[in-house]
């Protein structure tokens, strides 16, 4: 499988940077007041139809701001502004530009090939250190994941107190999973090129774990 035209290889980290930066905006938005929480909402929206209408990947970044949004309790204000911004941006998305390659409907049918195959992606470093052990990068995968959802839970759900630093990482391992998630929709096949949202994913993990005081 041939690598993508420069022109798309720029334009995806182009998407990339401004997921990022959107992500990174909305670490803090719950600490701070009313104005402050709609001026950042209005930010992270704009980067984020930025991220979007770059390369497919940016679609991942509104369900993280809305999960997240609601989870950390934002404003109703905040949450309606990110929330609507989706709405609009993704169906002029699709009405513009359609769906990805492969067949998502067909893919949702069989769930559990997409969560092995999003666990593969996310292991895929693994695999290709070792030679392209699909063993290892499914095991490898399955770990990961459970380390997010372990995170994930003590922030949210036990709403343990954390720093800046490790609401940034849940956010950025929570956008790799949503591309790994969204590429295995549509791919059958594992590619170097798609190693790296993983590669970003396994960067970002040791952040979930401060071992600062908060």
């Amino acid at each position: 499988m041939g690598e993508p035209p420069l022109a798309n290889q720029i334009l995806l980290y182009t998407s990339l940077i401004f997921s990022l930066l959107a992500l990174s905006i909305a670490t803090c938005i719950s600490k701070l007041n009313l104005r402050q929480q709609v001026f950042r909402a209005l930010l992270c929206s704009f980067l984020a139809v930025c991220a979007t209408f770059s390369f497919g990947w940016g679609l991942v970044v509104w369900p993280a701001l809305v999960i997240h949004g609601l989870l950390v309790r934002w404003t109703w204000q905040g949450i309606l502004i990110v929330l609507l911004s989706a709405v609009l941006t993704i169906t002029v998305y699709f009405t513009q530009y359609g769906g990805g390659p492969g067949n998502p409907i067909e893919s949702l049918l069989n769930p559990l090939s997409v969560v092995n195959f999003t666990a593969l992606l996310l292991g895929s470093p693994v695999a290709v250190v070792a030679g392209m052990n699909y063993t290892l990068g499914y095991v490898s995968g399955y770990l990961l994941l459970g380390t997010f959802g372990y995170a994930a839970y003590r922030i949210y759900i036990q709403r343990k107190i954390v720093d800046n630093q490790q609401i940034r990482s849940l956010l950025f391992c929570m956008f790799c999973i949503g591309v790994c998630f969204m590429t295995a929709l549509g791919r059958g096949a594992l590619a170097y090129r798609y190693m790296l949202i993983p590669t970003l994913y396994i960067l970002a993990m040791p952040g979930l774990f401060s071992l600062r005081p908060p």
